[in-house]
């Protein structure tokens, strides 16, 4: 079970917090976020279990289009290769 999330949005350090409020599934985090001009957020999370193992790492791009009211979730896919 996922007991901490923290990551990087727009280069900022930030912590979510688990939203004691929210019943049942699905769970909802909260966190305070940097503002942004143009509406584009990338973020990238990291998920720990309870014993602190990393148990999963995703980068997304998040676009908040405040003119039409809608949000926009893409996964960024984000490849490296280890020369030796």
């Amino acid at each position: 079970m996922v007991v901490r999330l923290e990551g990087e949005i727009n280069g900022e350090s930030v912590v979510l917090y688990r939203n004691k409020d929210s019943p049942g599934s699905p769970e909802i985090w909260d966190a305070v976020i940097p503002a942004t001009l143009n509406g584009k957020y990338v973020i990238g999370l990291t998920a720990y279990d309870e014993a602190g193992n990393i148990g999963y790492y995703a980068t997304y791009i998040i676009t908040v289009d405040l003119a039409s009211m809608r949000v926009t979730l893409e996964p960024l896919d984000i490849y490296a290769t280890l020369n030796n």
